[in-house]
C-alpha cells in the first residue's frame, strides 16, 4: 500500500527538526568538470563526480555547493557558461569517465541567475553527459554530447541540439545504441564548425568493453544539421577507434588537435586545415595512459601551440605537442581543466583530491583540503566517546572521523588518517580502537585481497593479505580464489581476533589475518563466460575491478556465533549455521538474472529475519528496487519493495536496533524511512540534497551515513523516528521524547607566564 500525498505531508511535518550533520572529511573527493566565470577572475564553478556542483567566488578559498534540492542527482558530467550571457549557465549531469562506481544523472538543468537555481530542461535518459557546448551568440542554442546509458544500449546516445534554450531538444547525431559522443569542440571564430568525437562503449559489472568500428571523428559544417565523418581522412590511424579528445585554439582557428586511442596508432594528431588531413605529433606514453579513463586534450585560447593534457598527473607542451612537462600538483588522475581565454595564467583543474584553481599560469594552486567530495562505500564506528567514523575513500586513504567537535564544526586536523585503500571497509577492533582492520582494495590488480591492520598510535600499517597473488591481466577464469573491488570482510560480534573475509569462497583468520583458512565451497555461480580480460580488442583493460562472480557482502548472526549469510554479485545467498562446516543455499526464488547481492542485513530483534537489498543496474541496465525478507533463516521470502519508488536502485537496507521494523534504505539520491517493515516508504533527505548513499549503520540515537560523494553524515537523535505513529499525523504538533545524552568539553588552561 503506498502512503498517501497527504500522509506522507504529514509524516514530513512531524519529524521536519531533524536535520542531517555532514562531518567530513573536508579533503576534496574526483571530480568531473570544470570552468571559470568568463569575466570575474575569482569565480569558479566545480562539477563533482558525484558530488554535486560548487562555486568559489575567491579563486578557491572557499566552495558553495549549488542546486541543493533542485538536482535530482549529485553527479555532474559537463558545465557550460553562455559567453553572451553569464548568467545563463546550462549543466549537463552523469559523468562521462565511465568507471566501475560511476554515478548518473538525469539529463539537462538551466539557470539564467548564474547557478542560483536551476530548472530542468530535458534529456532525461541522457544519462552521462560529457560536453556542453553553447552558441557565442545566441544562449538558446546548445549542443550536447551524450553517452547516453553507461550500463546497456539505449537510444539517447550521441549529440543533440536546442535552438530554444531546452525548450525542445533534436538529435542530430546518432551512430548507433552502443556508441556516444564523448566529446564536441565548436570552432572559435565560426560556430557553426562543429567536430564530435563518437565512442563505442559498454560496460558491465564484469567489465568495461571500449572502442570498435563505430568510433571516430564527425564534422559539422551547418551548426550540426548535417555530420560528414573525417576518421579515414588522411593521417589518420587506420581502423577502429576507442576514446578521443578534441580541442581547437582562438590563436589558429585552422588547427584541430585529435587525442586518439587506435587499434593502429595512438596518439596525438593535428590538423592545420579545419580536420581536411592530419598528422601524427606524439606518442609520449605519459598523455597516452588508460584512455577509456582520460583522453582529453585542452589547448590554450591565446597561444594553439600551449597544449594541456589531464591524465594519471597533469601534463603540458609549449610546442604543440612535441616535448611535454609534468605540472606540479597534489593529487593524481586528473579529468579536466579550463583554461580562460582573455588571460591564460588563470585555470581551474579537477582531479581525485578535488578542484584546484591558479590564477599564476600553474606555477600555484589552490587547495583541496577545504571540499567536502569524500567517496566512501561502507561505514563503521567505534565505542568511544565521542564516537568515531571509519571508512576507506575511493582514490584517498582510510579515515577516522570524529562524530563531534568540541570547536562545533569538525576541523581536519581532528580526522586521523590511516593506512592506503581505496574501496573497502575500515573496522576498529572491538575494545581496542587503537587497532582498525582495513582492506587497501579486494581485487588489487588482479588479486591480493589486502587486509590491513593498522595502530593508530604508531602510525603502522600491516598487511596480512588473504591469498597475496598479483595475476595482472590474467582472466578471473585462471584465478585460485577471486576477490571483487569492494571484497567484503568482517569481525566477529563474538570475537575480535576472529576476522571472515568472502572472495568466491569464505575465509576465516582466528589470529587477526596472520593465517587463514577456507571454510566454504564456492558459493557464486562461477561465471566463467563472464571472466574474459576486459578492454578494447588492442588494449586490455584489467586493474582489477571488475572481478565478476565474487561475495559482495558476508555478515555473522550477533545473536549466534557461527552463523554466517553470504550473498555474491551475481545472485546467490548463502547460510551456514554450525561455523562453515555445512552451507545451504537460500536464495530467494524468482530473483531475475545477475541480481547482485549489495547488503545484507540480519534483524538486530530476531535471529531468524534477514533483509536484502539489491541491484541490477551494473548488470542489466535495470534501476528497479529489490528488497526482500525472510523471518526463517531464508526458507521463504517476500518482496518488501512494492511501495518504494521504481526507479530507485537499493544499495543497503537497516533495521533500527530500538524499534523493530523501523527500516532505512540507501539509494543513488538518498536515504528512505519505513516505520512498519517495507509497507510504506518515505523521503528521509530532509536538509541533505541527493547524495549516492552507500552504507548505513544506526549508533546509539545516531544514524550515521556513508556517502559516494559528500562523505559522512549523521541524523543526531532518531527518536521522533522511534516513536512515530500513523495516528500522530492528525496531530498539529508532538512532543517527542529525545534519547539520554551526554555534554562534553575538554578541560584546558592558559598559561600567561605569571605577571601582576
Amino acid at each position: 500500500m503506498a502512503s498517501s500525498h497527504a500522509q506522507d505531508q504529514a509524516f514530513q511535518s512531524q519529524v521536519q527538526a531533524l536535520k542531517w550533520r555532514a562531518i567530513g572529511p573536508f579533503n576534496g573527493g574526483r571530480g568531473s568538470s570544470v570552468v571559470g566565470h568568463p569575466s570575474d577572475e575569482h569565480v569558479f564553478f566545480f562539477g563533482h563526480s558525484s558530488g554535486g556542483l560548487w562555486k568559489t567566488d575567491d579563486a578557491g578559498a572557499y566552495w558553495t555547493p549549488l542546486g541543493e534540492g533542485q538536482f535530482r542527482y549529485a553527479s555532474v558530467g559537463a558545465i557550460a557558461i553562455s559567453e553572451q550571457n553569464a548568467d545563463i549557465m546550462y549543466v549537463g549531469l552523469g559523468e562521462p569517465n565511465l568507471r566501475q562506481s560511476v554515478s548518473w544523472g538525469d539529463g539537462m538543468y538551466k539557470s539564467v541567475d548564474g547557478g542560483e537555481t536551476w530548472t530542468h530542461i530535458g534529456l532525461p535518459e541522457a544519462r552521462q553527459i560529457a560536453r556542453v557546448r553553447i552558441h557565442p551568440d545566441d544562449p538558446d542554442v546548445v549542443y550536447v554530447a551524450s553517452m547516453g546509458h553507461t550500463w546497456g544500449p539505449h537510444p539517447d546516445k550521441g549529440v543533440f541540439r536546442t535552438t530554444d534554450g531546452g525548450e525542445t531538444w533534436e538529435k542530430v547525431l546518432f551512430i548507433s545504441e552502443g556508441t556516444g559522443a564523448i566529446d564536441l569542440i565548436m570552432a572559435p571564430d565560426d560556430p557553426d564548425l562543429l567536430f564530435a568525437a563518437m565512442w563505442q562503449f559498454e560496460r558491465k559489472a564484469w567489465g568495461a568493453f571500449f572502442g570498435g568500428p563505430e568510433g571516430g571523428i564527425y564534422r559539422s559544417r551547418d551548426g550540426g544539421d548535417t555530420w560528414e565523418e573525417i576518421t579515414e581522412n588522411p593521417g589518420l590511424p587506420e581502423g577502429a577507434t576507442g576514446r578521443i579528445g578534441l580541442t581547437m585554439s582562438a590563436d589558429d582557428p585552422d588547427r584541430v588537435y585529435a587525442i586518439i586511442d587506435s587499434e593502429t596508432q595512438q596518439g596525438l594528431y593535428r590538423s592545420d586545415d579545419r580536420g581536411n588531413t592530419w598528422r601524427l605529433v606524439s606518442t609520449n606514453g605519459n598523455i597516452l595512459a588508460r584512455p577509456f579513463y582520460f583522453y582529453t586534450v585542452y589547448a590554450n585560447p591565446s597561444d594553439a601551440d600551449d597544449l594541456w593534457v589531464p591524465g594519471n598527473k597533469l601534463w603540458s607542451s609549449s610546442d604543440a605537442g612535441a616535448t611535454w612537462t609534468l605540472e606540479p600538483g597534489v593529487k593524481d588522475d586528473y579529468q579536466d581543466i579550463w583554461i580562460d581565454a582573455k588571460n591564460p595564467d588563470r585555470m581551474i583543474a579537477t582531479c581525485d583530491g578535488g578542484a584546484q584553481v591558479t590564477l599564476t599560469g600553474g606555477r600555484t594552486w589552490s587547495t583541496f583540503a577545504n571540499q567536502n567530495g569524500t567517496q566512501f562505500y561502507r561505514v563503521d564506528t567505534d565505542d568511544q566517546f565521542p564516537y568515531r567514523v571509519y571508512s576507506i575513500s575511493q582514490d584517498l586513504i582510510v579515515y577516522s572521523v570524529p562524530s563531534a567537535s568540541r570547536w562545533g564544526g569538525i576541523p581536519l586536523h581532528e580526522t586521523i588518517f590511516l593506512g592506503s585503500g581505496e574501496t573497502g571497509r575500515a573496522i576498529p577492533k572491538p575494545g581496542d580502537p587503537n587497532i582498525v582492520y582495513s582492506l587497501a582494495t579486494g581485487a588489487t590488480y588482479g588479486g591480493a585481497a589486502q587486509f590491513t591492520v593498522n595502530n593508530v598510535t604508531t602510525g603502522q600499517a600491516e598487511t596480512r593479505s588473504v591469498w597475496p597473488e598479483i595475476l595482472f591481466g590474467t582472466p578471473a577464469s585462471e584465478f585460485r580464489y577471486r576477490f571483487n573491488w569492494q571484497a567484503p570482510f568482517l569481525v566477529s560480534p563474538h570475537d575480535p581476533n576472529t576476522i571472515y573475509f568472502g572472495g568466491n569462497v569464505v575465509f576465516r583468520s582466528r589470529d587477526e589475518g596472520m593465517s587463514w583458512e577456507v571454510i566454504s565451497d564456492d558459493l557464486t555461480h562461477n561465471r566463467t563466460d563472464k571472466m574474459e580480460v576486459a578492454g578494447s580488442p588492442w588494449l586490455p583493460e584489467y586493474f582489477g575491478q571488475e572481478i565478476f562472480s565474487t561475495i559482495h557482502r558476508i555478515e555473522e548472526s550477533p545473536h549466534e556465533e557461527g552463523v554466517i549469510w553470504t550473498g555474491s554479485d551475481d545472485g546467490r545467498v548463502h547460510l551456514t549455521r554450525d561455523g562453515g562446516e555445512t552451507w545451504m543455499e537460500v536464495t530467494p526464488p524468482g530473483l531475475p538474472e545477475f541480481a547482485a547481492v549489495y547488503e545484507i542485513e540480519i534483524s538486530p530483534h530476531d535471529p531468524a529475519k534477514v533483509y536484502l537489498a539489491i541491484t541490477r543496474y551494473r548488470k542489466a541496465d535495470d534501476y528497479s528496487p529489490y528488497l526482500l525478507k525472510t523471518e526463517d533463516y531464508g526458507q521463504s521470502w517476500t518482496r518488501i519493495d512494492a511501495a518504494f519508488p521504481q526507479d530507485e536502485i537499493t544499495r543497503t537496507i537497516r533495521e533500527d536496533t530500538e524499534r523493530e521494523d523501523l527500516l532505512f534504505v540507501g539509494t543513488e539520491t538518498g536515504v528512505f524511512v519505513s516505520i512498519d517493515d517495507g509497507q510504506e516508504w518515505r523521503r528521509l533527505n530532509l536538509n541533505m540534497p541527493p547524495l549516492p548513499v552507500h552504507d548505513i549503520e544506526v549508533k546509539n540515537a545516531d544514524l550515521v551515513i556513508a556517502t559516494h560523494g559528500r562523505g559522512f553524515w549523521i541524523l543526531d537523535d532518531i527518536s521522533p523516528l522511534r516513536q512515530y505513529a500513523p495516528e500522530l499525523a492528525r496531530q498539529p504538533a508532538h512532543l517527542f521524547k529525545p534519547a539520554d545524552h551526554t555534554r562534553f568539553g575538554y578541560p584546558w588552561s592558559i598559561d600567561y607566564g605569571g605577571g601582576p
